[in-house]
């Protein structure tokens, strides 16, 4: 409530009273063409104006000298940029991880092509240091381990939505290691696991296209 009160008053100061507003053709008329609302609209109570309104009263203090109604460009008006195409890997792809970092590179030959960070083993000896390759990528992975038995897509499912399994396992259990998605995207860019390397699943998502069986990963303690 307070924050609402004090972006009215700060909107008060910038364009007068609400009978001030009204009085303005000109927003009144932005706001008609924008929302299909009029100053006269019994619905247009003041917070309709902070939600609606508020995001735009820069903008029309703001625009050039003389754009009428119709030339208008607010924010909700410009175009999103289109997706970035994927990049294309050669043969040279592999994968670095640094636990001091804590952070995945993608790379093509010494060029990186793409980073992000990661959380590998509280227990920094859970991770395994050296070279490795993967050997199973799975879509929506179900998770059965000590934390109990996850189907795909549930919410409390470590593994997230991708699991990169690796060729090689936990020290002492034996149990698989990989790269894979998180139910717990506030934890990434701390030591927090088991032994595998989470990634955010936007993150993982991404790296799962463009990598596939049989790719390097090096895993460093630096």
């Amino acid at each position: 409530m307070a924050g609402k009160t004090f972006k009215w008053l700060t909107v008060a100061l910038l364009l007068g009273t609400a009978p001030a507003a009204q009085a303005n053709p000109g927003i009144w008329s932005w706001a008609a063409h924008r929302y299909g609302i009029t100053a006269e609209d019994p619905q247009v109570s003041q917070p309709a104006r902070d939600e609606l309104l508020l995001p735009y009263w820069d903008a029309w203090l703001l625009r050039p000298p003389g754009t009428d109604v119709a030339g208008l460009r607010d924010p909700i008006d410009q175009p999103l940029p289109g997706p970035k195409p994927l990049p294309v890997l050669s043969d040279k792809a592999w994968i670095y991880i640094s636990k001091a970092q804590q952070r995945l590179f993608l790379k093509d030959g010494e060029t990186t092509v793409l980073s992000w960070p990661v959380s590998t083993a509280r227990y920094s000896l859970s991770t395994p240091v050296g070279r490795f390759r993967i050997i199973e990528e799975v879509a929506d992975p179900p998770y059965s381990g000590r934390h109990g038995y996850y189907k795909p897509h549930d919410p409390k499912n470590p593994l997230g939505s991708r699991w990169i399994g690796l060729n090689v396992g936990h020290f002492r259990t034996g149990v698989p290691i990989g790269i894979h998605g998180t139910n717990e995207p506030d934890k990434i860019g701390s030591a927090v696991s088991d032994g595998c390397i989470r990634l955010r699943n936007t993150d993982v998502e991404l790296l799962f296209r463009l990598v596939k069986n049989g790719t390097p990963v090096v895993i460093s303690n630096q």
